[in-house]
């Protein structure tokens, strides 16, 4: 069988294990493998892909814009753990989770507009079919990702009600 060169090989090991960084869970703001590298390994990964098509230059800023948040949320993990206040850890988790999401799912977007239409380009409308259930794998793995990641979270705002006893402000009276 022969190998199809008409557009630039993706799936390197690299890309492979920024797709397993990425895919790990994160505990509050805990990741046991970062995700910073699993960004970069992704990032190097589109390279050639995106000397093709303009979008998967675009996925490729936004991997790597994701990928100095991801190393802010590193460089802060240490303080934020051993905060003593509860809610800042759920904070942190949403703050980060929503932002990683949003640039999570605007890159995986850019890269199958990208990939898309780099096929479309070629003439094989059956793999088209292919790429919009891949676009939407992806939508839901990072929104199911951004949700494990505050629920677990949100037992402080439980914790916090419990020692806050608001009746007796004055406002009530």
């Amino acid at each position: 069988m022969a190998k199809n060169k008409s557009l630039p090989f993706f799936f390197s090991p690299l890309a492979a294990v920024g797709i397993i960084f990425l895919a790990n869970p994160v505990f509050g703001v805990v990741d046991i493998l970062p995700d910073v590298l699993g960004c970069l390994c992704l990032w190097l990964a589109l390279t050639e892909l995106s000397y093709t098509e303009s979008r998967i230059e675009t996925a490729r800023s936004r991997l790597l814009l994701l990928a100095g948040i991801e190393g802010i949320k590193l460089v802060l993990t240490p303080t934020l753990y051993k905060s003593v206040v509860s809610s800042d850890t759920l904070a942190a988790s949403a703050f980060f989770g929503v932002i990683e999401g949003l640039l999570l799912i605007l890159a995986f977007g850019s890269f199958y507009e990208g990939l898309a239409y780099s096929v479309s380009r070629k003439g094989d409308g059956e793999s088209l079919k292919i790429f919009d259930g891949a676009k939407a794998l992806c939508f839901v793995f990072v929104v199911l990702r951004v949700l494990m990641n505050i629920i677990p979270e949100c037992a402080a705002l439980f914790e916090l009600a419990a020692h806050t006893d608001i009746t007796n402000a004055e406002l009530f009276y």
